[in-house]
């Protein structure tokens, strides 16, 4: 009879302890990482977070080096971090990508007990991050940052975060807030208003004499829903008439404006109760609507660069001292520190020790690379273990994914615009867009989309049709090239003419493909026939000849 060996399982964690466990308190620990923060949260006596869940704990295996967030101890990054500060609190927020379940949350709502300078931390479970508020005499933010760190929760902190700081930090349009609450307790009290109309056959004589009441009541409760709340429907539908075309809200604005004016009409002349509630609910919902939507675009926009890669600060070495520079500032021969699990920020030479760097994220081999002292590592790839140090070769905007990231072939169009090139067309040159055709180019101009001026490229196609496009969508025209001299026909915006003819093409371009394909294996299949080399006869006919042949006719 065989016995089954009882594989451990880490009291923090949940992994095997394979490589042997650490027994401490009754329990087996994988690492001392694991049994380090199981002792910092009994000492705390926080123990209370194993019960929320079997196993809750994430593996500590990955080293946590002393000095790798020396880099937080700079008042310029601190004062870049901080989002409020006085003589005696701060404020930060910091996104935890670790944080998984309920018992995250409960830890790290708890940092209080663990620190005692924090007052307060508030996660916000959805978007995975933590406001803490400290006390600037008792911790300090590298301390915070060590301490999540060390429970297994480390703060992604990337040089996007202080360069596009103003930009993140935007908030909502407040003023569509603002319209949207005053709509909806209009709607809500029109509709409860309306309730004698609508039960007009079972009021009594004698109550019917309120209901003029509460027509007029309607009638002022409908007033800011009208002038204000909708006011962008109005605008902007203005402003499409004016560039000669009906957008979206000129429906939805001519809609408002009839059942309004309708509504004033019967109450005033005492003929109905009007529709001020359907108005009033057009408003709300649709303002509904476009809350959600820039909520939903806002948080999948994804206009970044290297800079959110980037960490923040590295450890520089001199010959008298070790300090913290921003990546932003590095220049060529600067020696920089770099622990085990960090980005290498830009093209360098390892100095002393051995790199092992995984070049996952620039090439797309996760397999570490070894290299040793005097050869080159590339911006970009991340130290796997033990510390090195590395000297600077070239500045972070000459790395190699840099330019690899700005790379015009990383382009979803690789004849797509640039912003420069669309600077140098003429109103009038033909540009081509992906998806509407053949049109041409009529300048740059400032729309209002949602309550916000943006500017964008007008397009003018078949019967004056206009096209307004983001500059942030420039990969998708291109310059129009033809036969020169030849005037292109025009595309009609709605019609089926451009789609149809992209089918076409590309169904004929895989028949071209597929003719070649056929070519090449017929060739390939078919046995050649081998001619004897030339004789003494090929010779003197070659020599028969008046004229020598060049080094092409030779090569052909």
């Amino acid at each position: 009879m065989h016995k089954q060996a009882v594989i451990q399982e880490c009291h923090h964690c949940g992994a095997s302890c394979e490589l042997g466990a650490i027994a401490f308190d009754t329990y087996q620990f994988c690492c001392e990482g694991c049994k380090l923060v199981y002792e910092l949260l009994k000492n705390n006596n926080l123990c209370d977070y194993y019960s929320l869940e079997q196993h809750p704990g994430l593996q500590q295996i990955k080293p946590n080096t002393k000095d790798k967030f020396a880099y937080l101890d700079d008042p310029q990054v601190q004062q870049k971090l901080i989002q409020f500060t006085d003589q005696t609190i701060s404020l930060i927020e910091f996104y935890l990508p670790n944080v998984h379940c309920s018992s995250c949350m409960w830890l790290i709502e708890h940092l209080n007990r663990l620190d005692k300078g924090v007052i307060e931390s508030r996660l916000n479970f959805g978007k995975k991050t933590v406001q803490i508020k400290f006390l600037n005499a008792e911790t300090t933010i590298r301390k915070i940052v060590s301490l999540l760190s060390t429970i297994g929760y480390e703060p992604y902190i990337s040089l996007e975060d202080i360069s596009d700081k103003e930009i993140k930090n935007k908030s909502l349009d407040k003023s569509k807030i603002f319209k949207l609450g005053i709509a909806g307790f209009c709607f809500g009290n029109i509709m409860m208003m309306s309730f004698p109309e609508y039960l007009s056959d079972s009021i009594s004589t004698i109550e019917q004499h309120y209901t003029s009441l509460f027509r007029y009541i309607n009638l002022l409760l409908s007033l800011p829903v009208f002038f204000y709340s909708a006011s962008e429907f109005f605008i902007t539908a203005w402003k499409g008439i004016q560039q000669r075309f009906l957008n979206i809200d000129a429906p939805i604005a001519l809609a408002i404006l009839i059942t309004f004016t309708r509504s004033v009409y019967e109450i005033l002349s005492q003929t109905g109760a009007g529709y001020l509630d359907s108005m009033s609910g057009i408003v709300f919902f649709m303002l509904v609507g476009r809350v959600l939507q820039e909520r939903t675009q806002s948080s999948i926009s994804f206009h970044r660069n290297y800079t959110s890669y980037f960490p923040i600060s590295v450890t520089i070495i001199t010959d008298t001292e070790t300090s913290t520079k921003e990546v932003s500032a590095l220049n060529t021969g600067d020696c920089i520190l770099l622990h085990a699990e960090e980005i290498v920020p830009a093209d360098c030479i390892v100095k002393k020790g051995t790199a092992y760097i995984d070049y996952s994220f620039v090439s797309g081999e996760s397999s570490p690379v070894r290299i040793k002292e005097k050869e080159i590592v590339y911006a970009g790839g991340k130290q796997i273990n033990e510390t090195v140090v590395l000297e600077v070769v070239k500045p972070i905007e000459q790395s190699y994914l840099t330019s690899l990231w700005n790379h015009f072939s990383f382009s979803k169009n690789k004849e797509a615009l640039t912003l420069k090139e669309i600077l140098a067309l003429q109103p009038g040159d033909y540009v081509v867009h992906i998806d509407h055709g053949v049109g041409q180019f009529s300048g740059l101009q400032k729309i209002d989309v949602n309550g916000k001026e943006q500017e964008a490229i007008r397009l003018t196609y078949k019967g004056g049709d206009i096209l307004y496009v983001s500059i942030h969508s420039l990969h998708r025209i291109s310059k129009y090239s033809g036969k020169e001299g030849a005037v292109p026909s025009m595309d009609k915006l709605g019609s089926n003419a451009w789609q149809n003819l992209k089918r076409k093409t590309k169904n004929k371009v895989k028949e071209i493909a597929f003719d070649l394909i056929q070519l090449y294996a017929k060739r390939k299949a078919t046995k050649g026939h081998a001619f004897q080399p030339d004789g003494y006869i090929q010779t003197e006919l070659e020599a028969s000849f008046m004229y020598e042949d060049t080094p092409d006719q030779l090569k052909a």
